[in-house]
């Protein structure tokens, strides 16, 4: 009995230090998802720093203005692909700005 749950302590222990990007209750480094694609800060930071690039603020309208478009571009990208039109990140990019 005491075998079992010592296996099943480290089995749990196991579980939480394998979750994607976490480790013992760190950050998860995945937002949300939009079906079955994530969205993680690494590429929310990068909508955040192409928009500081362009002289906007590290404040929290720059960062929900970066989540807006960021969840906008993959849902595109996920109706695209359905639809199976292929279009370029370039041109993606150059549909949102400008």
């Amino acid at each position: 009995m005491m075998v079992l749950i010592i296996v099943a302590v480290f089995g749990f222990l196991f579980m939480d230090v394998s979750s994607v990007g976490r480790g013992f209750g760190g950050p998860s480094r995945v937002l949300g998802s939009i079906g079955n694609v994530d969205i993680t800060r690494d590429e929310l930071e990068s909508y955040v720093s192409n928009y500081e690039q362009m002289g906007a603020k590290n404040d929290e309208q720059t960062r929900d203005y970066a989540w807006k478009e960021l969840v906008k571009d993959i849902s595109f990208r996920i109706q695209s692909k359905k639809l199976g039109i292929k279009i370029s990140d370039k041109e993606i990019e150059d549909m949102f700005s400008g």
